[in-house]
């Protein structure tokens, strides 16, 4: 007499598999900014549930020219169903104008719909403008 396989709805150590619904609400960053200032860049993920998530948010920032000005990740545990977060990276922009290409992803064990997982924003960095001789702040 065999022993029968486990269902398939359930793993090996008699555990059901989770089931959430992570998505990236919102990618905020700043539209345009100047040459060398520290600036935020927001991330805002929801879970649609039903179950509590827990997974990894990553933000990347390439200029123009293929390079990567910023790298970020932060872990979440136990995001309940039907709530939001809001996750915060801090970066400074490069000392010469470009354009930066954010991607934003995020992802958790057993995500049921991956086409909410990837944002994406532009930045414009331009010139700092010279002040004159004699100019105060």
């Amino acid at each position: 007499v065999s022993n029968p396989a486990p269902p398939l709805e359930t793993f090996l150590d008699g555990t059901a598999p989770v089931d959430v619904d992570v998505a990236i609400e919102e990618l905020d960053v700043d539209r345009r900014v100047r040459t060398n200032e520290r600036e935020e860049v927001e991330v805002y993920i929801t879970n649609g549930g039903p179950d509590a998530a827990s997974g990894t948010v990553t933000v990347t920032g390439t200029d123009s020219d293929g390079n990567t000005i910023a790298a970020f990740a932060d872990d979440f545990t136990d995001l309940a169903a039907n709530t939001r977060i809001e996750v915060e990276f801090y970066w400074t922009a490069p000392d010469d104008p470009t354009r930066i290409d954010w991607v934003a992803e995020v992802t958790a064990e057993g995500d049921t719909d991956l086409s909410n997982n990837t944002a994406t924003a532009t930045t414009e960095v331009v010139e700092r403008k010279r002040r004159h001789e004699g100019e105060h702040d």
